[in-house]
């Protein structure tokens, strides 16, 4: 039997938030029972009720979810239309196709933890993040949508994303936190121990403890315990050398943030010289042997640059994503 869907509190709160009359919320919880029904009793897809509904009714569910623009249904992919007919406090959507970011008609709205998390993984992070402010927690959660998922550049990810299964295994969770306590080092490394960096560490912190928890097999996290202890002792300013210069450290700091392999380009320069000097060898051939060199040197700042247009195009993403 199909059961009818009630609204939950929260999805009520969210509703009377956008300005929908209790009379309206009425009619939109009556939509999503008859578009249900109708799915049951047809076979038709999201997308296929949605397009027989009248614009009073398209109208509603717009509000309903926040949507700037009208709907068009012709225009809408099966999981933006399906999650129309959800509730809106993102208990029930969907993400079709894995990618992080659940369509909600055409908007794109990013979650974490994703949609396809198992509930252990849901209570973990809700515990982990209880109380934060808003906007931290945004941010947090973008930069670990980013961990997870990787980004899209011009529709191209740069990281498959695992299956679910595979994912918030004991693996696949000891890899995400190691990767996570892995940015913190690298973060800390470059910017010192801000409060950004303090908020990150104690809630991976909490995240890690209430996988171990809530997890049907909790006792495996337990292999993850030293990654933040590590963190603090790789970052701590007394691993610094103390003769070296500020000049140094900056251009250390400048290296690892575009990725310029720096040893690399001093290997060079010294075979370059090496070749220079080189009475041996005769003209043609030292000839040859520079070029390539050169091309190797050129090489390594050519992937610092592709470095360079990454973090540009990931910077317009976050913003993208935060707006």
């Amino acid at each position: 039997m199909l059961h009818a869907i009630n609204l939950t509190e929260r999805s009520l709160e969210r509703l009377h938030r956008r300005n929908v009359s209790d009379a309206e919320i009425i009619d939109f919880q009556q939509l999503l029972n008859d578009a249900r029904a109708e799915m049951a009793d047809t076979g038709k897809s999201s997308k296929q009720v949605l397009m027989a509904m009248d614009s009073t009714e398209l109208s509603l569910l717009q509000r309903a979810n926040s949507l700037a623009q009208n709907i068009n249904a012709n225009e809408l992919s099966e999981e933006g239309a399906t999650n129309l007919l959800k509730q809106p406090d993102f208990s029930d959507r969907v993400d079709i196709n894995n990618d992080g970011i659940v369509e909600v008609g055409i908007a794109r709205t990013l979650v974490f933890p994703p949609v396809n998390a198992p509930p252990f993984v849901k209570q973990a992070w809700n515990k982990a993040s209880e109380g934060m402010q808003e906007t931290d927690l945004m941010t947090l959660q973008l930069h670990m949508h980013l961990v997870v998922f990787g980004v899209q550049i011009e529709g191209i990810p740069t990281k498959t994303p695992l299956a679910p299964e595979q994912q918030w295994s004991a693996d696949g969770i000891q890899t995400l936190l190691s990767d996570l306590y892995g940015a913190l080092e690298f973060a800390v490394n470059m910017d010192g121990w801000t409060d950004t960096h303090k908020m990150e560490k104690e809630v991976y912190s909490r995240f890690e403890q209430a996988l171990e928890n809530t997890s049907p097999s909790g006792s495996f996290y337990r292999t993850t315990q030293s990654n933040q202890q590590a963190t603090e002792k790789h970052v701590s300013t007394e691993n610094i050398d103390k003769q070296t210069s500020y000049e140094t450290l900056m251009q250390l700091v400048l290296d690892a943030r575009i990725g310029l392999d720096r040893t690399k380009l001093k290997e060079i320069d010294e075979k370059i010289q090496a070749l220079e000097s080189d009475t041996s060898l005769d003209p043609a051939t030292k000839k040859d042997m520079l070029q390539q060199l050169e091309k190797q040197k050129q090489n390594v700042l050519d992937e610092a640059q592709k470095r360079i247009e990454h973090e540009q195009k990931l910077r317009a993403l976050q913003q993208q994503l935060m707006q």
